[in-house]
């Protein structure tokens, strides 16, 4: 499991890895996604909705409700959403700290 949380982008490199895909543009194929939903959730603040987390999470091997926590945590802007979502995903997918 990881060790800290993991970003929208984290999880874009841990697709490319996982799918032997070398550019965004390979991933996109792969997954089903289009090439610029890929180049806005690197470009942008722009983060993965549940679907995409979800799928996320099969193709790297992570729970979902893991990768859910990581990029509810991720997109929240108030603190303390973020520090919800960010013990919720330490007390249960991780060892406690993150």
């Amino acid at each position: 499991m990881a060790k800290k949380l993991l970003t929208t982008c984290d999880f874009l490199d841990l697709m490319k890895v996982k799918l032997s895909a070398t550019s965004d543009y390979q991933l996109a194929n792969a997954i089903g996604w289009t090439r610029s939903a890929i180049s806005t959730y690197r470009t942008r603040p722009q983060y993965f909705g549940d679907a995409h987390a979800i799928e996320a999470a099969k193709i790297c091997g992570f729970p979902s409700g893991f990768v859910l926590c990581c990029v509810h945590a991720e997109r929240a802007k108030d603190k303390g959403v973020k520090k919800h979502w960010r013990d919720m995903a330490c007390a249960k997918y991780m060892d406690g700290t993150g």
